[in-house]
């Protein structure tokens, strides 16, 4: 494509001043063209290479904010005010910059300090140098006298320094080319009336360079990371699931006790709660703290339960909610429990955590159960399957036993991630007949899973360090993919 049919207007407008103009000032002034217009001009030429920009930064003196608002130098002020009568020092020191001009005046011998009252000595000075320094700027002093005057100015306030660039425009050999070959008759765009009058035929119209940069727009989108998760509650809906609900305030009982965790045990140190301090009892159904105090002293369904007193006033504390399990607890106590029933959240959890790459003190879960009169492991291994393959893009998946208070058997769901290795996405087992027992209370069955949906949006996302889910930065929350 020749490079002289796509040329813009300006960059025909421009061009033909950067043989004889070499500043984009300079080019201004020649064209009779905006300072905008000619910036943007050049930039197009370098672009296409029919031109070269050096940049070259100096450093000016302008009038400070102070400065601005001064409208005379306080010196020819306060001179002007003891021409003909003493003033008090007092009806000067409303001036702004008046204590310096005072000083000033003094030195060069224009006015005497007596008994707080300051007064002309007779001598007139109508000329200020400083004065006729402040209508240059901005400029870069470059004599003695300037630079004395300068300094003295820059100590009061009055001016500052200021960078500015210089822009140098060069035309290149291809550039002299383009020039010399000449534009023609060019149109700039197609109307209506051309179409309709067929006035277009024959004409030469300016060539479209696809190829141009253009400033990159970008739009409103979800964060990567909230759209995630609103994917993954969607899919759980679709396969018919109902979603749970929790406090993140929630009481010890029904984050622990609810869930067969003795009082005494050490599981629940791994939990590290962060408990909240004065705060009232919380509120629990007789009924429900009933059954599960017997669970734990007495054990129900034909277990022998922990064998200790239960501390109810210990189990109405609160705390953050450590673990999802809490809102399947609730779910498997309420009237609403249906059977067959698919239950899930996405559940916000706290615990005291060392924060790297896989851990933060405070963390998604999914978590969720399925409750029927007739299931076992194979049912619970398929959905942990489905679960990495769908929600994690896992390939490699392991299930390995594991151990958690409430569940028996309980089992624990590893993936492979492409950089870090192998990672536990989460714990999973069968509800043990003491949790169905005294929460549900009926003769059922459920599988139930807590997995790490941060971990999973790691994979999901392409991400090593889980805290680049929840990132500021903008640059990447623009370039983040959108599908």
């Amino acid at each position: 494509m020749d490079v002289a049919l796509s040329l813009h207007p300006l960059e025909r407008k421009v061009l033909p001043f950067v043989v004889v103009s070499k500043t984009v000032e300079e080019i201004c002034k020649t064209a009779s063209l905006q300072h905008a217009e000619v910036v943007r001009a050049v930039q197009w030429l370098a672009s296409k290479k029919l031109v070269s920009l050096k940049e070259k930064t100096d450093f000016v003196l302008a009038l400070s904010d102070k400065g601005s608002r001064i409208k005379e130098l306080p010196e020819k002020t306060i001179s002007r005010l003891v021409a003909s009568k003493a003033v008090s020092l007092a009806e000067i020191s409303h001036i702004e910059g008046g204590d310096a001009a005072l000083g000033i005046l003094r030195q060069r011998g224009l006015i005497v300090i007596k008994d707080s009252m300051v007064s002309s000595v007779g001598k007139t000075e109508n000329f200020f140098p400083e004065e006729q320094f402040l209508k240059k700027l901005p400029f870069s002093p470059s004599s003695d006298e300037d630079k004395s005057i300068a300094l003295s100015l820059k100590r009061r306030g009055l001016v500052r320094e200021d960078s500015k660039t210089i822009v140098t425009v060069l035309i290149s050999d291809e550039g002299r080319k383009v020039l010399k070959k000449g534009f023609g008759e060019l149109v700039d765009s197609l109307t209506v009336q051309m179409i309709k009058d067929g006035s277009w035929k024959g004409k030469n119209f300016r060539a479209y360079d696809i190829k141009s940069i253009v400033p990159r727009l970008f739009g409103g989108k979800f964060q990567p990371y909230k759209r995630f998760l609103d994917r993954v509650r969607q899919q759980f809906i679709a396969l018919g699931f109902k979603e749970m609900s929790g406090p993140l305030v929630e009481s010890d009982f029904w984050d622990m006790d609810a869930l067969f965790m003795p009082q005494f045990h050490s599981a629940r140190d791994i939990h590290e709660a962060y408990y909240v301090r004065n705060a009232a009892p919380a509120k629990v159904e007789s009924a429900v703290m009933k059954r599960v105090k017997e669970a734990h002293e007495k054990g129900i369904m034909g277990s022998r339960g922990w064998q200790y007193k239960f501390d109810p006033e210990m189990s109405c504390r609160h705390l953050l909610r450590t673990q999802g399990t809490a809102c399947s607890a609730r779910m498997l106590a309420s009237p609403h429990l249906e059977v067959p029933g698919k239950y899930f959240a996405i559940a916000r959890c706290f615990r005291y955590d060392v924060i790297d790459t896989t851990h933060l003190p405070d963390f998604n879960q999914v978590e969720g159960f399925v409750v029927d009169k007739a299931l076992g492991l194979k049912h619970l291994f398929g959905l942990l399957q489905d679960f990495a393959k769908n929600f994690a893009n896992a390939e490699d998946i392991r299930i390995v036993p594991g151990y958690f208070p409430f569940t028996e058997p309980s089992a624990e769901l590893f993936a492979k991630h492409p950089s870090m290795g192998w990672i536990e996405l989460g714990g999973a087992g069968l509800f043990r007949p003491e949790v169905i027992g005294s929460l549900a209370q009926k003769d059922v069955r459920a599988i139930a899973w807590g997995l790490g949906v941060d971990r999973l949006g790691m994979f999901n996302l392409g991400m090593s360090d889980i805290r680049d889910l929840f990132s500021r930065d903008l640059s990447y929350l623009r370039n983040a993919r959108v599908i």
